[in-house]
């Protein structure tokens, strides 16, 4: 019989993982669409004569853990239970203080696993290592190999290249001892208690010598990798199974994105099902892409690769997210962009907005490097990290709509290119949306330009609620007319191309950020009423729009121009 124990921790540590620790566990944040624990458990429930796993951590329990412990034990049909620490006690000095309940019914041998690491958790090659390679009773460290810079901070293992045996064992060295790391994953059977037992009497005669000053240092604080591995190394008890299949740390949120990576690539063999594809009527998906079932995605939406979408996520037509998680019950409205960040709960961005962090991926270069957990601040500088909004976080629109002409039409109108001016309203310069209010009642005709080619735009106007029309423009026409709407419409729109001055493109990866105006663009506005009244007649408008200050606009207007 086997069992499993996973270290959770506790409220007071994963402060770097704030600030979505503040409205959720660590333990139970979402990687690849599932709680992070899911992919523990389900790993340990995969391991022939797996009996039991117990949680051990000194959360309180809540509704939310414990919904998640009933969900887990119907699904795996395993007996799953969470044993509270009194106060943090230490990876060590946890199993120790519940080494009753972990011996109990008498287990061969049970796995400890961190829960802050993503990996594949060979466990059972560990137990057909420990078969092979160990003395019945050793125990067994998953090991894998860091470049050797960043093996210094990890617990470092230096081993016999013949027997796998641990000879020296040192955590967070300060200077190069080994490439071999220690992943946080331990296969022991119950002579570890025996070791742990003389580590807690020793704690004890030091007690009764110095009065302690922090809590490290009370008895029952007992940390595996410094005070037990450090003593078992070159005793022949300690072995170390080195994987070649992934692993990663989730230390920081920004992690929490890479790993959401390696567990939606194992997808494709262990659950393919969780993975979205290209369907008729469906969002555009590029890469490994989880979607909840739950979720709301407009057809026009383009998500991936690396993307994660909760539950009750509505993303609007237009959107644009990857290398990005998005949590329960956010809101992406039309056209905003969303990279390399994490959405938090019932967050909302706002029409062409754009949210886009720095990618903290290991060095691609490297296939022994892992992910950096950088600090807050580096050689007096803000480290460049992914993007994190957090619960009920609110991006205003970058556009809003706003009427650019009103009855009393002025010659020049000069405006500032920032939300929230007088009358016209534009984003910033990746994007430009104008809404018209014309001298007909009631009226408003919009239109927006999209790149949708090397040198293709694609304009499209629309009346609201009445219907569309749409047409491509290339550069080197001069006229260019859309198509009519439908007979229900109150206009139809023709945009003729009247001059196209000098248009650059801003390209990122590939992908279309949006262009420049470096001269002048024009328009000409013919509106004409489809339904015969005595209180409209047919106007021409022609609009010029022209840069004359990097932060500035002159709108020009002229009428009966056609």
């Amino acid at each position: 019989m086997l069992k499993a124990v996973i270290l959770i921790g506790g409220p007071q540590k994963g402060t770097r993982f704030r600030p979505l620790s503040f409205e959720v566990p660590k333990p139970l944040f979402p990687v690849a669409g599932v709680p992070m624990l899911q992919h523990h458990i389900e790993a340990c429930a995969k391991v022939p004569n797996m009996k039991e796993i117990l949680l051990i951590g000194f959360y309180q329990p809540n509704e939310e853990l414990t919904r998640f412990l009933f969900n887990a034990q119907q699904e795996f049909k395993i007996s799953i239970r969470y044993l509270q620490e009194y106060s943090a006690l230490g990876t060590g000095g946890g199993i120790y203080h519940f080494r009753d309940q972990i011996v109990s019914g008498s287990p061969e041998a049970f796995f400890v696993l961190n829960a802050d690491v993503s990996s594949a958790f060979p466990l059972t090659e560990m137990l057909s290592f420990q078969k092979e390679h160990g003395e019945p009773n050793s125990f067994v460290i998953l090991g894998t190999t860091a470049n050797r810079k960043q093996s210094m901070n990890y617990g470092c293992i230096v081993e016999n290249e013949d027997t796998h045996e641990v000879l020296h064992y040192v955590e967070k060295p300060s200077t190069f001892v080994s490439d071999i790391i220690n992943c946080g994953v331990y296969l022991f059977n119950p002579d570890i208690f025996q070791h742990i037992g003389s580590i807690f009497q020793k704690n004890q005669q030091d007690m009764l010598l110095e009065e302690p000053t922090n809590g490290w240092h009370r008895a029952e604080a007992i940390r595996l990798e410094q005070d037990i591995f450090t003593a078992l190394a070159g005793q022949g008890k300690l072995y170390v199974y080195k994987t070649l299949r992934f692993w990663s740390q989730i230390k920081s949120a920004g992690s929490a994105i890479y790993a959401s990576r390696l567990y939606l690539n194992q997808y494709h063999k262990t659950h393919p099902e969780r993975l979205a594809s290209n369907k008729e009527g469906g969002p555009k998906i590029s890469g490994n892409v989880y979607i909840h079932p739950t979720a709301n995605i407009d057809p026009t939406a383009m998500l991936g690769p690396n993307v994660s979408i909760g539950t009750g996520v509505t993303i609007g037509a237009g959107v644009r997210v990857r290398e990005s998680i998005i949590l329960h019950g956010a809101n992406l409205q039309d056209h905003c962009c969303v990279l390399n960040s994490i959405v938090g709960w019932d967050s909302t961005i706002g029409k062409w907005a754009r949210v886009e962090g720095t990618p903290s991926d290991p060095n691609p270069n490297d296939p022994f490097a892992k992910i950096d957990s950088e600090t807050l601040f580096r050689d007096g500088k803000l480290t460049p990290s992914i993007t994190i909004l957090g619960c009920n976080v609110s991006i205003p629109s970058e556009i809003s709509r706003g009427p650019l002409f009103s009855r009393v039409l002025h010659r020049h109108l000069r405006l500032r290119l920032r939300p929230g001016a007088a009358q016209l309203q534009v984003g910033t310069k990746f994007s430009f949306f104008i809404d018209v209010n014309t001298c007909f009642p009631k009226l408003e005709l919009l239109f927006s330009i999209t790149l949708v080619e090397d040198d293709v735009l694609k304009v499209h106007s629309s009346v609201p609620s009445r219907g569309h029309c749409g047409c491509s423009l290339r550069p080197a026409m001069s006229c260019a007319s859309v198509c009519d709407p439908p007979s229900d419409c109150l206009c139809k729109a023709v945009l003729c191309l009247v001059d196209f001055v000098a248009l650059r493109v801003n390209k990122l990866r590939g992908s279309i950020q949006g262009f420049f105006f470096t001269s002048f663009l024009a328009f000409r506005l013919h509106l004409q009423r489809q339904q015969n009244t005595q209180r409209c007649s047919p106007s021409d408008f022609l609009l010029i729009i022209q840069t004359t200050h990097k932060s500035s606009l002159r709108i020009k207007w002229s009428r009966s121009l056609c």
